[in-house]
Protein backbone atom coordinates (compact mmCIF):
# COMPACT_ATOMS: atom_id res chain seq x y z
CA UNK A 1 0.00 0.00 0.00
CA UNK A 2 2.75 2.02 0.43
CA UNK A 3 3.56 2.52 -3.34
CA UNK A 4 -0.28 4.41 -3.58
CA UNK A 5 0.68 7.19 -0.70
CA UNK A 6 2.02 9.63 -3.48
CA UNK A 7 -0.72 9.30 -6.25
CA UNK A 8 -3.54 9.01 -3.47
CA UNK A 9 -2.17 11.98 -2.05
CA UNK A 10 -2.03 14.44 -5.37
CA UNK A 11 -5.61 13.21 -5.77
CA UNK A 12 -6.52 14.15 -2.76
CA UNK A 13 -5.04 17.60 -3.06
CA UNK A 14 -6.27 18.26 -6.36
CA UNK A 15 -9.85 17.02 -5.56
CA UNK A 16 -10.08 19.75 -2.44
CA UNK A 17 -8.72 22.68 -4.34
CA UNK A 18 -11.68 21.44 -6.96
CA UNK A 19 -14.02 21.41 -4.27
CA UNK A 20 -12.64 24.80 -2.96
CA UNK A 21 -12.90 26.29 -6.28
CA UNK A 22 -16.50 25.16 -7.17
CA UNK A 23 -17.28 26.24 -3.62
CA UNK A 24 -16.15 29.90 -4.25
CA UNK A 25 -17.34 29.72 -7.78
CA UNK A 26 -20.70 29.19 -6.16
CA UNK A 27 -20.65 31.71 -3.45
CA UNK A 28 -19.09 34.28 -5.10
CA UNK A 29 -19.32 34.39 -8.58
CA UNK A 30 -23.50 33.79 -8.72
CA UNK A 31 -26.06 36.28 -8.25
CA UNK A 32 -29.05 34.11 -7.07
CA UNK A 33 -32.07 36.92 -8.47
CA UNK A 34 -30.08 37.23 -11.81
CA UNK A 35 -30.07 33.52 -14.35
CA UNK A 36 -26.33 33.52 -15.09
CA UNK A 37 -23.55 31.15 -16.50
CA UNK A 38 -20.27 31.14 -15.57
CA UNK A 39 -17.90 29.26 -17.96
CA UNK A 40 -21.14 28.15 -19.84
CA UNK A 41 -22.75 26.42 -17.05
CA UNK A 42 -25.38 28.35 -15.11
CA UNK A 43 -25.69 27.28 -11.05
CA UNK A 44 -27.31 24.59 -10.96
CA UNK A 45 -24.46 22.75 -13.02
CA UNK A 46 -22.31 24.02 -10.32
CA UNK A 47 -24.17 22.60 -7.39
CA UNK A 48 -24.14 19.32 -8.64
CA UNK A 49 -20.11 19.54 -10.10
CA UNK A 50 -19.81 20.73 -6.18
CA UNK A 51 -21.31 18.00 -4.57
CA UNK A 52 -19.94 15.45 -7.01
CA UNK A 53 -16.17 16.70 -5.86
CA UNK A 54 -17.35 16.47 -1.97
CA UNK A 55 -18.31 12.42 -2.56
CA UNK A 56 -15.11 12.09 -4.22
CA UNK A 57 -13.58 14.18 -2.21
CA UNK A 58 -14.83 11.81 1.13
CA UNK A 59 -13.65 8.68 -0.57
CA UNK A 60 -10.29 9.73 -1.32
CA UNK A 61 -9.92 11.21 2.18
CA UNK A 62 -11.22 7.40 3.35
CA UNK A 63 -8.03 5.90 0.92
CA UNK A 64 -6.04 8.13 2.03
CA UNK A 65 -6.41 7.76 5.67
CA UNK A 66 -6.42 3.77 4.81
CA UNK A 67 -2.93 3.79 3.10
CA UNK A 68 -1.81 5.51 5.96
CA UNK A 69 -2.91 2.92 8.55
CA UNK A 70 0.20 1.92 10.29
CA UNK A 71 1.71 5.38 10.71
CA UNK A 72 -1.89 6.20 12.80
CA UNK A 73 -1.52 3.61 14.49
CA UNK A 74 2.05 4.28 15.39
CA UNK A 75 0.58 8.28 16.40
CA UNK A 76 -1.91 6.87 18.27
CA UNK A 77 0.30 4.02 20.38
CA UNK A 78 2.68 6.99 21.14
CA UNK A 79 -0.07 10.22 21.29
CA UNK A 80 -2.68 8.47 22.95
CA UNK A 81 -4.59 10.79 25.03
CA UNK A 82 -4.01 13.55 22.33
CA UNK A 83 -5.61 10.81 19.63
CA UNK A 84 -8.37 10.13 21.91
CA UNK A 85 -9.01 14.21 22.63
CA UNK A 86 -9.16 14.92 18.55
CA UNK A 87 -11.50 11.82 17.97
CA UNK A 88 -13.93 12.91 20.55
CA UNK A 89 -13.70 16.45 19.50
CA UNK A 90 -14.47 15.00 15.34
CA UNK A 91 -17.51 13.19 16.92
CA UNK A 92 -18.81 16.18 19.00
CA UNK A 93 -18.79 18.50 15.73
CA UNK A 94 -20.23 16.12 13.87
CA UNK A 95 -22.65 15.15 16.01
CA UNK A 96 -23.60 18.78 16.59
CA UNK A 97 -24.16 19.25 12.45
CA UNK A 98 -25.77 16.05 11.85
CA UNK A 99 -28.33 16.69 14.86
CA UNK A 100 -29.25 20.49 14.36
CA UNK A 101 -32.83 21.44 13.16
CA UNK A 102 -33.16 22.07 9.54
CA UNK A 103 -36.11 25.17 9.03
CA UNK A 104 -37.74 25.81 5.74
CA UNK A 105 -37.92 29.57 5.26
CA UNK A 106 -40.81 31.35 3.50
Amino acid sequence: MKRFITPINVVLFLVFFTLVGTGLTLELRFDEKMRMTVAGFEREDWGEFHFFTALTFIGVVILHLWSNWAWLRKLYQEHRSLAVLILSAFIVVGALVALLPAKQLS
